[in-house]
């Protein structure tokens, strides 16, 4: 970690004198014991989804909703209608300024999104909030850009936070996550072995939601998720499974998770993550796309239609 964020963590630290505040700073900074471990040493600690009922389906909002749909995505005002609809997960996505804050923005550049120019890392933060947010057709909004810390404070405890691109962020983002609170409901994901997890996200395996990631690009998928079976306790928050076509071999797997009871989570949003059956297929046959990927065992769905999906699992008494 570089001195700035120890800097930070040791301000933190004297502002949340809490005791489970500062063992949450200390754990999450520190060398796990078990980062050299044997195979029948104990195991991490890790969060559990809490599923109000067996039939129930967890919904979750893509760049927080606002990708295809009214408000600009990864706005405070798509995050408000995000928990409107009742969505479990919202995603954000985050970028660093050229003076190292934190802003919820999904490009590396800031034309798609605002009307601004060039790389969000070659701007400061006071000249971003100077920015206005263009909606899903382009049309510039009155929305301006979210801080990250802005964004956590907004959502609070109401739903769980999928941090993205989070992954070279980490010394930046978790300073911001209990200055606000919100350790214990944010959400990462990642596609590395478990020890390389462990080394990386230290703490945050024990008091925020891990996620990892399963895809074909990994040759050996049946060991990777047998090290986070057997290395987490008392297993992943959930597997997300990304496969480009029905012979997949991450899609043979699924099985695996649901036999283990460990949940399944699926994007459809787009066609390489889930073999066509997304959210397009479904917004005029959802048999051929949500209903697909329920059946074949997911209970977590990363959506751009959580208002049409979370209708359509009310319709199946999923929700």
């Amino acid at each position: 970690m570089s001195k700035i964020n120890l800097c930070i963590v040791s301000f933190l630290l004297t502002l949340f004198s809490g005791c489970s505040q500062t063992s949450i700073v200390k754990d999450m900074n520190n060398e796990h014991p078990n980062k050299v471990r044997s195979k029948s040493s104990s195991r991490m600690d890790a969060r559990q989804f809490d599923f109000p009922t067996t039939n129930y389906v967890m919904v979750g909002a893509h760049r927080a909703g606002g990708f295809k749909h009214g408000a600009p995505e990864n706005s405070l005002r798509a995050i408000q209608h995000a928990l409107d609809l009742g969505v479990d997960i919202i995603e954000i996505d985050v970028r660093l300024t050229l003076d190292y804050k934190l802003v919820v923005i999904h490009d590396k550049t800031l034309e798609r999104t605002t009307n601004g120019r060039g790389k969000v890392s070659h701007h400061k933060l006071k000249e971003i909030k100077k920015l206005f947010l263009k909606d899903a057709n382009g049309n510039l909004t009155t929305e301006r850009v979210p801080t990250l810390k802005e964004a956590l404070a907004y959502i609070g405890d109401k739903a769980i936070v999928f941090v993205d691109k989070a992954e070279f962020l980490l010394g930046y983002i978790s300073p911001i996550l209990v200055e606000t609170k919100t350790v214990r409901n944010a959400l990462f994901m990642d596609f590395i072995a478990y020890e390389e997890a462990v080394d990386k996200y230290k703490g945050l395996l024990k008091y925020s939601y891990y996620v990892p990631g399963v895809h074909d690009s990994n040759p050996d998928l049946e060991n990777y998720i047998s090290e986070f079976k057997m290395g987490l306790n008392p297993n992943p928050s959930s597997f997300a499974f990304w496969f480009k076509n029905e012979n997949s071999k991450a899609l043979s797997l699924i099985k695996n998770a649901s036999n283990n009871k460990i949940p399944v989570w699926v994007n459809t949003t787009s066609n390489n993550q889930c073999a066509g059956h997304t959210d397009e297929v479904s917004m005029s046959n959802p048999e051929n796309g949500w209903g697909w990927v329920l059946n074949q065992g997911a209970n977590i769905i990363f959506t751009d239609e959580p208002k049409a999906l979370i209708d359509y699992l009310k319709s199946k008494n999923r929700r």
